[in-house]
C-alpha cells in the first residue's frame, strides 16, 4: 500500500508514505506531511487559514475525519492552482494526487468525532507519566 511507520530517535512514530508518481519531487527524502489532532474543525480550520493556510481536501471515514491543509502561496504549488482553488468541485482521487505530488509540506488534521463537545476532552502530548514514547 505504500506506507510503513518507523520510530524516530525519541521513539515516537513517523509515518513513511511513498509518492504515487516516483521522480516528481527533486529530493528522495523531504518532510512531506505532518498530523495533528484536532478538537473542533470548525475552530481550527480558520485558524490555519488565518496563516495563510488553504484546506484542499477533506474525508470523513465515520468516526473521524481529516482535513489536509497547504500553504496559500500558489507559487509553492506549480501548476496546481485550479487544484487548490476549486477544492470543493473536485474528485476526491484528483485532490488526494495532487497532495502526494506537493513538495511544500501538507499539515494533516484530525478529527475524532464528538471530542468538539466533550468538555473533558484533551490531548496528551506524549510526555505525561505512562505515556512516554
Amino acid at each position: 500500500k505504500g506506507l510503513a511507520f518507523a520510530y524516530d530517535p525519541d521513539g515516537y512514530w513517523v509515518e513513511i508514505v511513498k509518492r504515487s508518481k516516483p521522480n516528481v519531487i527533486p529530493n528522495y527524502f523531504n518532510f512531506s506531511q505532518t498530523m495533528l489532532r484536532i478538537k473542533d474543525p470548525k475552530k481550527s480550520i480558520p485558524f490555519y487559514e488565518a496563516l495563510g493556510m488553504k484546506l484542499v481536501r477533506s474525508k470523513d471515514y465515520g468516526d473521524f475525519s481529516n482535513y489536509f491543509m497547504i500553504s496559500a502561496n500558489s507559487a509553492d504549488h506549480g501548476n496546481g492552482k485550479d487544484i487548490i482553488t476549486d477544492e470543493n468541485e473536485k474528485d476526491d482521487t484528483v485532490k488526494k494526487e495532487f497532495i502526494s505530488t506537493l513538495f511544500p509540506p501538507v499539515l494533516e488534521l484530525t478529527h475524532n468525532h464528538g471530542t468538539e463537545s466533550d468538555e473533558d476532552f484533551k490531548h496528551y502530548n506524549g510526555n505525561e507519566d505512562g505515556r512516554q514514547g
